[in-house]
């Protein structure tokens, strides 16, 4: 008679952490959903990013999971047994992968498609592919675990084990990028995962599923066959080698994080006394930042001396070449429908160059009306403290016309201050 597919432990042992993991990642992405310009670059990469608390489930339910079935009481793991190693860890491991990445690739299921209706770009195939990968990894290595020491102590282990792995991996700026699954950082429009990092996780993490399905195999053909504790532990460090010393190597050197976009395509149009230049994909956008900018620059109601253009961060992700695009500034056009002009206006209020300073530290009465024309510039109506207390909007766009370069380059003294 054919078993039932959760036998012997019933569906709760698998629907359970499947259901976990379907929450977390719909969880991570849903606010994604909403976003009305999605990027296939920022999409692709979500597919290893929501490994962080799903990788975590999978590999401890995956643990739980072994422990339960894998202990020496098991009939399947007596001497003589009809069904060693292979057809054993087969059946548990089609089961427990098939529910999870399966739970996994469904969750992310809705950002795909609401992508694919109004997304730019196109998707990156590998590193999507490496994401689904680590999942495998992630349930074969716990249920590795569980099978080498079948006691409940591992299953907690195995959690904090994962957990250490996602914290490394933020935790030293990149340098650990090759083994851990989630990166510190995204890929944003105008870049993409460099060709050589991706190969290398997708093969690490295949090797690591690999290795774990053979060690769990092997160990309970071994315990089936009597075979002693020493030559277990040394199937044990056998399959380890190699995923380890791979690990190792990356470590040592690790691959570019990011390739660049170079030379992209980009659409520029004068508005404002200035020229915007945008990332092609981000043409439709245009007119969105200009209008973004516009209100600045009235209340500021002067042509700015600090630069002539705005720059799409998208077009400068391998640095901004100054005899190029000459005085420019640069503002973020992100996914979610947010302009942020970087700074722009606390760099028409010239504390920038305050900070940045002269040889001299700059004269106080220079940083604080810089500090006074940044609150000017944020706010409506006229200023009621600071040095343009009492002047009206024009009065103090008037003033500002008049020392428009000292204030970019922090030089103004006492003789500049406003007088009322």
């Amino acid at each position: 008679m054919k078993r039932p597919w959760f036998w012997p432990l019933g569906p709760a042992s698998v629907l359970l952490p499947s259901a976990a993991i379907l929450v977390v990642v719909l969880a991570g992405t849903w606010p994604r959903l909403g976003w009305p310009y999605p990027r296939w670059v920022e999409t692709s990469t979500q597919f290893h990013q929501q490994f962080l608390w799903a990788g975590m489930i999978a590999g401890t339910a995956a643990c739980f999971y072994a422990v339960r079935m894998n202990k020496g009481d098991r009939l399947f793991v007596q001497p003589r047994a009809p069904r060693l190693g292979g057809p054993v860890a087969s059946r548990h491991l089609s089961l427990l992968i098939g529910w999870y990445a399966g739970a996994y690739s469904l969750a992310l299921a809705p950002l795909v498609v609401t992508t694919a209706l109004r997304g730019v770009g196109s998707p990156d195939v590998p590193v999507m592919v490496s994401g689904v990968v680590a999942m495998a990894a992630a349930t074969a290595l716990g249920y590795a675990i569980g099978t080498v020491a079948p006691a409940l102590l591992a299953v907690p282990i195995t959690a904090i084990g994962f957990y250490a792995l996602l914290i490394a991996g933020f935790a030293n700026q990149g340098d650990w990028s090759t083994v851990a699954p989630v990166l510190f950082n995204e890929p944003k429009l105008g870049q993409r995962e460099s060709t050589a990092l991706v190969i290398f996780r997708t093969a690490l993490f295949s090797v690591v599923a690999l290795s774990a399905i053979g060690l769990a195999v092997t160990l309970l053909r071994g315990m089936a066959m009597g075979v002693s504790s020493m030559r277990r532990w040394g199937a044990v460090v056998a399959y380890v080698v190699l995923p380890v010393s791979m690990a190792a190597v990356s470590l040592t050197d690790p691959p570019v994080l990011f390739a660049v976009e170079q030379d992209p395509s980009s659409r520029c149009e004068r508005a404002l006394e200035l020229t915007f230049c945008v990332h092609a994909d981000n043409a439709p956008r245009m007119r969105q930042l200009i209008d973004r900018v516009e209100p600045l620059l009235a209340r500021y109601g002067s042509k700015p001396v600090q630069f002539d253009q705005i720059w799409d961060q998208s077009l400068v992700m391998g640095g901004i070449s100054t005899d190029k695009v000459g005085q420019a500034r640069i503002v973020w056009i992100r996914g979610d429908g947010v302009i942020d002009l970087g700074g722009v206006d606390t760099d028409l209020a010239g504390i920038y160059a305050c900070a940045a300073g002269p040889d001299a530290p700059p004269p106080p009465q220079a940083s604080a009306i810089s500090e006074d024309i940044d609150r000017f510039l944020a706010s409506t109506g006229a200023p009621d403290s600071g040095a343009f207390a009492g002047m009206s909007v024009e009065q103090v766009q008037g003033w500002i016309r008049d020392h428009q370069r000292k204030v970019a380059t922090c030089a103004l003294t006492d003789e500049d201050l406003p007088r009322r």
